[in-house]
């Protein structure tokens, strides 16, 4: 970017060098009445060759008038490049992070997503198990609720009954223990690989904002001017012109 710049530059000052001697040629030939008409038609096609001969020596004052105006204009020049480049950098800078944020968003979402379908999908599972259970504890508790009504009559037939029923509800009791506590540790366990997957889609996250951030100010850096050569180049000028008087 800088050596681009500076080619420009240079060039900028050749064409207004090549201006500058064109303009002397034709008011040389303009303060020159007594030139035939066959240096007329040779003025033409000598032009080209006079463009590299030393001007004729002008006024000081108004050389330096002419020198500064193109220096001037230059600057004018230059700095309508550097506005322009800040627009664009400014526009690509909106572009990339409404792009970023847009990618950031659907990354987010998409967690969220799969993290509620996990869940729901967990507890429908689940929730199915307890509704069983627990029509079967119902059943289990109505046969037992007849059992105690039959009792009068059938004692030892139906203590037995009785107490099968009992183991078996103990049973179904531990049963429902060990699908809570399985409940639990699956849920547990999902938290914390949702907890780990969101991690590092932050980390993920926060490393494309800095290197994002880190482009933007090389980008920048990249498009600063180094004074100190741009004085010299003016020197570089200045002393050109002196040289050709």
């Amino acid at each position: 970017m800088m050596d681009s710049q500076k080619t420009a530059l240079v060039t900028s000052f050749e064409i207004a060098k090549e201006e500058q001697d064109e303009r002397a040629f034709q008011e040389e030939e303009n303060n020159d009445p007594s030139g035939s008409e066959d240096d007329v038609g040779e003025g033409e096609s000598s032009r080209s060759e006079k463009r590299g001969m030393k001007r004729p020596l002008r006024n000081s004052h108004e050389t330096d008038e002419e020198d500064m105006g193109d220096v001037q204009s230059i600057l004018e020049r230059f700095k309508a490049d550097i506005s322009k480049i800040v627009c664009a950098k400014r526009k690509r800078l909106e572009v990339d992070t409404k792009a970023l944020l847009q990618v950031t968003t659907q990354k987010l979402e998409q967690i969220w997503q799969t993290e509620k379908e996990q869940r729901n999908m967990i507890q429908k599972d689940y929730s199915q198990h307890f509704l069983t259970i627990f029509k079967q504890w119902d059943k289990d508790i109505q046969k037992a609720e007849e059992c105690k009504e039959k009792l009068g009559k059938l004692i030892y037939e139906q203590q037995k009954v009785y107490q099968q029923l009992r183991l078996i509800q103990s049973q179904r009791l531990n049963t429902i223990k060990q699908i809570c506590e399985q409940f639990s540790k699956v849920n547990e366990e999902m938290e914390k690989k949702n907890e780990i997957v969101l991690i590092k889609s932050q980390n993920e996250i926060e490393k494309e904002f800095l290197a994002h951030r880190s482009k933007i100010r090389l980008d920048s850096v990249s498009n600063i001017v180094n004074p100190f050569w741009f004085t010299q180049a003016i020197h570089l000028k200045m002393n050109n012109c002196l040289v050709m008087r």
